[in-house]
């Protein structure tokens, strides 16, 4: 039986093009802020060792025997990976201290770091009013041979949004920060920054807990960093916490945040631009920590970096919008046709994540994804079609003006008909 010819969209170059420029605006923030700050000398101190043996080393100015010691009163350094803590050298090699074994003079919101940070690294979140903890979690030392490869970091909460590193200016070469996402790359080379003219400085980095980064190895010296876990909405017990109320500007003030909103309302006033109506789609760009068993909505609050701004954008032009799980399938059989017919793709959208399994073959599939409340969508410019047994698919037209990614969760049948589950989940306006 011959395959059915795919019929690509007819969508006009107006819109196209409105399309490719929403998108490249979208990614166009890198995730992630860097770069050097002073601090008086006295927040470099570092003391350490209990009653017993106290200790105090003065990371602004330390000998290597005394970066030796700190190194020696450490712990080897474990990694998360599926909710454990796991040793292994061939992955990271390195050196912790835990927050109840030092203190630091270093506050980084008493220094005034944090409120150079917030309006870069949050001002495209739209004026959300949460508020941020930033959580004091961690002291490394990386020696010479020290390095962690590649990996994300494994939220501690639903609510965990992201990482703060500040990387003391103790003399060493390697051990940069090297940070990925959507095939970019970026670095942060610590060891030329912190004493690049001469006089020591404290190197920051802060980025999302879905970005991809790893530590190069040190060739030489101790490179000594201080990590902190930051939360929206998060209640801490530690003391050192440092609340921050409303970190988040209008989208409006921020230049990305302007480009959006434009380009949404260019969006809206094109005659070509879904004429019959329809849906904005938006695949998110971020991760988020899901409960399965809860709606996706309940994510809304905790939305980070572009996500945010683009539910803020949606906000300030009245745009009514909700959060979705996504599911892409065919309302034709793949077991009769050996592939989907492109005019029978169909996105389920629905609320709450779908538990259920498909094994049988009289019925498509889309049937045993939806809810009572699903909408069913196809791509804008395709025409209505009717499933493998003659009824219209009730379907809706949408624009994905960001694409939603494919490369989650495959949840597949008994015979091969296949859905793909979306995770980031998506926002339809």
């Amino acid at each position: 039986m011959p395959r059915p010819a795919r019929i690509a969209p007819q969508i006009p170059a107006a819109v196209t093009d409105r399309l490719s420029a929403f998108q490249k605006v979208f990614f166009s923030k890198p995730p992630f802020v860097s770069g050097v700050y002073s601090i008086d000398k006295a927040d470099y101190l570092l003391y350490y060792g209990g009653p017993q043996n106290p200790r105090c080393i003065d990371l602004a100015n330390a000998a290597d025997a005394d970066l030796q010691h700190l190194s020696d009163a450490c712990a080897p350094a474990t990694f998360g990976l599926n909710n454990t803590d796991v040793y292994d050298e061939d992955y990271r090699k390195a050196r912790k201290m835990d927050v109840d074994a030092f203190s630091c003079k270093f506050d980084p919101a008493h220094s005034g770091l944090l409120e150079l940070i917030w309006p870069e690294f949050l001002s495209d979140g739209g004026d959300i009013k949460q508020k941020v903890v930033c959580e004091l979690y961690k002291l490394n030392v990386y020696g010479q041979g020290s390095f962690f490869k590649a990996h994300k970091d494994t939220p501690r909460s639903d609510t965990m949004f992201g990482s703060l590193v500040v990387v003391f200016p103790t003399p060493h070469e390697g051990g940069a920060l090297i940070l990925r996402e959507n095939e970019k790359e970026w670095t942060f080379d610590s060891a030329a920054e912190v004493l690049a003219d001469g006089s020591p400085k404290l190197g920051y980095v802060v980025f999302f807990s879905d970005v991809e980064h790893e530590v190069t190895k040190v060739t030489s010296g101790y490179r000594v960093t201080l990590t902190y876990n930051l939360y929206f909405n998060a209640k801490s017990t530690d003391e050192p916490t440092t609340l921050l109320h409303q970190p988040h500007l209008p989208s409006g003030v921020s230049k990305v945040g302007q480009e959006l909103k434009i380009m949404l309302q260019d969006f809206l006033a094109c005659p070509d631009f879904l004429p019959d109506g329809g849906f904005l789609g938006f695949g998110l760009r971020f991760l988020y920590p899901l409960d399965a068993t809860k709606p996706v909505s309940t994510i809304s609050s905790s939305l980070k970096g572009c996500d945010a701004m683009l539910q803020a954008v949606c906000d300030e032009l009245g745009l009514q919008h909700s959060l979705h799980a996504v599911y892409k399938t065919s309302a034709g059989c793949d077991y009769y046709s050996g592939d989907s017919d492109g005019d029978k793709t169909v996105h389920i959208v629905r609320d709450t994540f779908w538990k259920g399994t498909h094994q049988q073959v009289d019925m498509d599939l889309y049937h045993y994804i939806r809810d009572k409340k699903s909408i069913l969508l196809r791509a804008a410019g395709t025409r209505t079609f009717k499933d493998d047994y003659g009824k219209v698919v009730p379907t809706k037209e949408v624009h994905w003006v960001t694409k939603v990614p494919t490369q989650y969760n495959v949840v597949k049948s008994h015979y091969g008909a296949s859905s793909r589950f979306f995770v980031p989940p998506s926002s339809a306006c």
